[in-house]
């Protein structure tokens, strides 16, 4: 596995609409384990007639999984949505590495991925990517959702139970992670968008953080 780091949205179990809060509320009582091996599928943005060339990928096949948080006895919940984060994470790559990323992702294929992204939003207006990933480093955009007093480092220690239930509000594998409320995050992102376009930064530095604050909110 590569090693990566992870921005996650969890919401409050009673902030879901009727039936996901029914169907992750029996997900969090069933305390089902997480996977830590998938099945993996293929597939491409390959349409008949388009030719040869399309961006093959391989995700997870997508279950009904989240990370879940006990806070003061109130559940929080981080749905996974696998296909969402691959489509979304082709358009961000092909954003934010120039050069490389429209020669590995080429136009037309960052049009197929953002018209299934278009098509599952539409079929599920509620959905929406709840966790950020990336791979070998931290994005210093992310560090301006929180402030440092909001720093925990875990200390290692066995997890007896491997539910999402029992991993709930457990301190696992050494690590440091930030927490925060979600509209301070979101404010905070905002004031430093506000600053960085006050002091004339490049709109390729101001864009990443604007768009980090909108998927956030």
């Amino acid at each position: 596995m590569v090693p990566s780091s992870q921005l996650r949205v969890y919401e409050p179990l009673e902030s879901f609409p009727e039936r996901e809060r029914a169907r992750w509320a029996a997900y969090i009582e069933s305390d089902v384990a997480l996977p830590t091996a998938w099945p993996y599928r293929q597939t491409s943005f390959h349409s008949p007639g388009s030719g040869n060339g399309a961006v093959g990928l391989m995700y997870p096949v997508a279950g009904e999984h989240a990370y879940v948080r006990r806070v003061n006895g109130n559940w929080f919940v981080c749905p996974w949505s696998i296909q969402v984060s691959v489509l979304t994470g082709i358009l961000a790559f092909r954003t934010t590495v120039p050069g490389i990323g429209d020669v590995l992702v080429p136009e037309d294929e960052a049009d197929r991925a953002s018209s299934e992204l278009e098509r599952l939003r539409r079929q599920n207006p509620g959905l929406r990517d709840n966790v950020a990933t990336a791979a070998w480093h931290v994005p210093f955009r992310w560090l301006a959702a929180f402030d440092d007093a909001e720093r925990i480092l875990t200390a290692e220690r066995g997890i007896p139970r491997v539910g999402p239930a029992g991993r709930a509000g457990q301190r696992g594998a050494v690590r440091v992670r930030y927490e925060t409320e979600l509209a301070l995050a979101v404010t905070r992102l905002q004031r430093a968008r506000d600053i960085l376009e006050q002091g004339g930064m490049d709109e390729s530095i101001v864009a990443p953080v604007a768009e980090l604050a909108a998927w956030m909110s």
